[in-house]
């Protein structure tokens, strides 16, 4: 009845009577084990990790210990951070000794994972498992961590979205392995990071649905959090500060509180809010953080786009640094376009060889990334940075570039900075024609900076 019933807290009801019945000896360590589970999916992580460490006591099946492990990883990481949930793990490989080829390989990926998460060096190299199909948990787990690896490595975009999907692998991870899977959160943001928006939707909408179906407030929150970037990136930042306020008041890991911070920030400003993001940074508790590598760095991104629409080149100067060191170390979230954005708010005030240069060394890396959303924003930050002799031209191309892609709000920028140029070269019907089109998008998408310029 508690494995039916598909929410934690009538299975930890039913499990608490099965215990006081009592069962018998040989079948209490699985009751136990099923019972700290379902508590640890409730939100109870206190006695959820003592009934998992009690089940150990008395579970002598080795795939169940492990299952076990995992779960007082999972529980450990969801209710204090990476450091106990590391040793857990470490603690876990120890015991396990090579004894199973797959449960090694699933233990080795969650160490992976936690020391990816906190930018420590695991020792373990995970290009040999390029190859792995995605049969197994395991093997979409460390498939799920090789599409941000290689993201952070330079590989391209296609590479990137193969390996996640084939993590994902239709459906497979979300249905075996439950929207709470750290693998999940990895493959999606791969996707959202390299513009597979539709790829990104389809398994975030199969996320919600399993955390709803299954009553865990961790995987409702997560799918929101990742749903909440989708919405900011397409352009709709009112429905992403919606999502990204929701999951907040849900079931997110420690860890992920301050980067679902820096998206209602990004939210905000996008918005037009800037007051309110402006206290977002404070209330989050994200005014001065660097977060870390890889996802943290939505941290700093946030504080730097709310910075740039502020047009304060010194707080943008500072927000960037971080991303700036992880390029000079090779590892690095290139879709966080840091050169773009210095160069924009450089650009502000007037012609600059710096900005110039940022926004060419920028559109290099777009053109071979090949990605719409991220060549138009290059190409607008190339026109806006560039001489003003050939910032029309300029802006045409980027204008038609970010109509192929899903980026409402940055092709609202683009028209309204086209208008402005085609009016300030003499072009008066075409520059109102393009202000027209940039007021109607930026208004339909709740751009209210934008919308206000181009009016």
């Amino acid at each position: 009845r508690a494995r039916l019933s598909g929410l934690p807290e009538t299975a930890v009801s039913h499990l608490k009577r099965a215990l006081a019945e009592p069962p018998d000896s040989g079948s209490r360590p699985d009751v136990v084990a099923e019972l700290g589970r379902a508590e640890v999916r409730a939100g109870q992580f206190e006695p959820g990790l003592r009934h998992l460490d009690e089940s150990l006591t008395g579970l002598d099946d080795l795939d169940r210990r492990v299952d076990v492990h995992r779960d007082r990883a999972f529980a450990a990481f969801a209710s204090g951070g990476m450091d106990g949930a590391r040793q857990l793990v470490t603690d876990a490989m120890a015991e396990l000794d090579g004894n199973d080829s797959d449960a090694a390989l699933q233990l080795e990926a969650d160490l992976a994972t936690l020391a990816w998460l906190t930018g420590a060096d695991s020792g373990i190299d995970l290009k040999r498992h390029l190859g792995v199909e995605g049969r197994t948990r395991a093997e979409r787990t460390i498939l799920g961590l090789l599409s941000q690896e290689e993201h952070a490595t330079g590989a391209h975009p296609d590479q990137v979205i193969e390996l996640a999907n084939r993590a994902l692998g239709n459906g497979r991870m979300i249905a075996e392995d439950t929207s709470e899977s750290l693998a999940w959160y990895m493959a999606t943001y791969s996707l959202l990071t390299c513009e597979a928006f539709a790829d990104a939707r389809a398994t975030i909408d199969e996320a919600l649905a399993d955390g709803h179906r299954r009553g865990s407030a961790f995987g409702r929150a997560g799918a929101l959090g990742c749903r909440a970037v989708l919405a900011i990136n397409e352009g709709w930042p009112g429905d992403g500060e919606v999502d990204a306020r929701t999951a907040a008041a849900g079931g997110i890991p420690p860890i992920m509180v301050p980067v679902n911070a820096s998206f209602r920030v990004r939210a905000l400003t996008e918005q037009g809010k800037l007051e309110e993001a402006g206290e977002e940074l404070v209330a989050g508790g994200i005014e001065h953080s660097d977060g870390g590598p890889t996802v943290l760095r939505w941290i700093p991104w946030g504080r730097a786009v709310l910075f740039e629409a502020r047009g304060d080149l010194e707080s943008v100067r500072a927000a960037v640094a971080p991303l700036q060191e992880d390029d000079r170390s090779g590892r690095s979230m290139k879709a966080l376009s840091w050169r773009a954005l210095l160069a924009r708010t450089i650009a502000r005030g007037g012609y600059s060889e710096e900005a110039d240069g940022l926004a060419s060394e920028h559109l290099v890396w777009a053109e071979w990334w090949g990605r719409p959303g991220a060549l138009g924003i290059a190409r607008r930050t190339y026109a806006l940075a560039g001489p003003v002799s050939e910032r029309t031209e300029r802006m045409e191309a980027a204008v038609e570039t970010l109509e192929r892609s899903a980026l409402r709000t940055e092709l609202a920028k683009a028209r309204t900075e086209l208008g402005v140029s085609l009016l300030r070269s003499g072009q008066k019907n075409a520059g109102k024609a393009e202000l027209e089109a940039g007021l109607e998008l930026a208004t339909a998408c709740g751009a209210r900076l934008t919308a206000k310029a181009a009016a």
